[in-house]
């Protein structure tokens, strides 16, 4: 009797036991998954690789690889794999470069070696095929090393932090760097910190609040966990009221039109350069404003011929770009890389003189214009700083002439007009820069 009781009390304690030991790919495991995610935000890992020097392909057997890669086979298999990746909005893939080398060559080294993890990972699990993946990279990372240096316990530490701080130029900051206290300190971080900042970051994330809704039952369990989702839930509701709107830093875009540059007039009519400068401030996801300047005054055939002209312009632009996604936006966090429309206002003066079909019988012409009207056009980021504008406009066109007949031995008056017209009035192709 007493080995038949002994025996039902381990059998109750044995149920009890397997009841609460995470098992892999049951309730209990896929619940703490769950829990995880809520109390974390997402999941992400930093895989440090290497590669032969100048070197892009991942190669397993290189170095030590293989076991960074197996710590990405299981943060896959455990983070993307299970019953969690249902609820996932996206996966983050970016990569990072150490700072030896220039600045330009360490930012195309990690385009080129983040593109490569991205054809590997897709090879081995079919990544990009089975979830949303967005592919950026970002080449120095001053940002880590700063940080690692900041909790060393390297003599030349607030010295080295003076120079990421204060240097601009990274080029620069990193010379500044190598030749500071003979190079010792520089060596230091080579050795220790370098290879740290060589590595792809992955981020996963989840539809939080889907995970919560669906699992409610998960806050009556933990007490931490609880708070945490009646924090987003609340979120969720305050959110529900108004849309949250996410106000980005200003960027300014100073920016040069070519086709005036180049010589031609809105109405295509005359030919001089005309030099011109514009700047855009982005106000917010969607909205920026552009004020430019023209100006030019050249004389010709011994001021028997000249041109002369200004004009001063206001235009807001809506983009397109937060709505409509295009394949160039690389996940500019800065960036309004794609299609805007707008609108715009000119004002300006001209006066110009010039030679009729070779007649050498000229007048002058002087006067003012205004124009209002509609814009649209497309911007191309081809790097982080340079791109690539290309617009045009149309609208309503008022001008007031007086024309001056200078044949005689003095100047007069021989004709004003007035013309209002609808017409296509601006080109443009401009080179752009973008302060960092």
């Amino acid at each position: 009797m007493n080995k038949l009781l002994t025996l039902a009390i381990l059998s109750l304690f044995s149920v009890k036991l397997l009841a609460v030991l995470p098992a892999r790919g049951g309730i209990a495991y896929r619940d703490s998954v769950y829990r995880q995610i809520i109390k974390e935000g997402g999941a992400q890992i930093n895989c440090y690789l290497s590669y032969p020097q100048d070197k892009s392909q991942v190669l397993r057997s290189y170095a030590d690889n293989a076991q960074e890669l197996d710590k990405l086979d299981n943060f896959i298999q455990n983070v993307i794999g299970e019953s969690s990746s249902i609820y996932i909005n996206k996966i983050s893939i970016t990569g990072y470069c150490s700072i030896e080398g220039t600045y330009a060559y360490n930012l195309q080294l990690s385009k080129e070696r983040v593109s490569s993890f991205i054809d590997f990972v897709n090879k081995e699990y079919n990544l990009s095929g089975s979830y949303p993946v967005e592919v950026d990279w970002k080449g120095e990372d001053w940002e880590t090393l700063r940080k690692l240096v900041a909790e060393s316990t390297i003599p030349e530490r607030y010295e080295m932090i003076q120079i990421i701080n204060n240097v601009g130029n990274a080029d620069e900051r990193e010379m500044r760097l190598r030749i500071l206290n003979g190079g010792r300190a520089y060596r230091k971080i080579y050795d220790n910190y370098f290879p740290l900042l060589r590595r792809v970051n992955i981020r996963v994330e989840y539809d939080i609040r889907q995970i919560i809704e669906d699992n409610q039952y998960l806050a009556n369990e933990d007490d931490e966990l609880g708070a945490k989702i009646d924090s987003l839930l609340r979120q969720k509701e305050e959110n529900s009221k108004g849309k949250k709107i996410i106000t980005p830093k200003k960027t300014i875009i100073l920016k040069t039109n070519l086709m005036s540059w180049a010589g031609i007039t809105p109405d295509l009519k005359f030919r001089t350069f005309m030099p011109n400068l514009a700047a855009e401030i982005y106000l917010n996801n969607n909205w920026s404003v552009v004020g430019s300047v023209t100006y030019s005054y050249l004389n010709y055939d011994k001021d028997k011929q000249f041109w002369g002209v200004s004009g001063y312009s206001i235009e807001p632009r809506y983009w397109l770009n937060y709505s409509l996604e295009t394949p160039w936006n690389n996940g500019d966090e800065d960036g309004y890389s794609g299609f805007y429309v707008g609108g715009y206002a000119q004002y300006g003066d001209f006066d110009y003189c010039l030679d009729v079909k070779g007649t050498r019988r000229t007048d002058n012409y002087t006067g003012i214009y205004a124009q209002v009207g509609l814009s649209a056009g497309y911007h191309l980021r081809i790097t982080p700083v340079w791109g690539i504008d290309l617009g045009l406009r149309g609208g309503y066109q008022y001008s007031r002439t007086k024309i001056y007949d200078i044949e005689s031995p003095q100047y007069f008056l021989k004709e004003k007009l007035t013309e209002n017209k609808v017409r296509i009035d601006g080109l443009n192709l401009s080179v752009t820069y973008k302060f960092k």
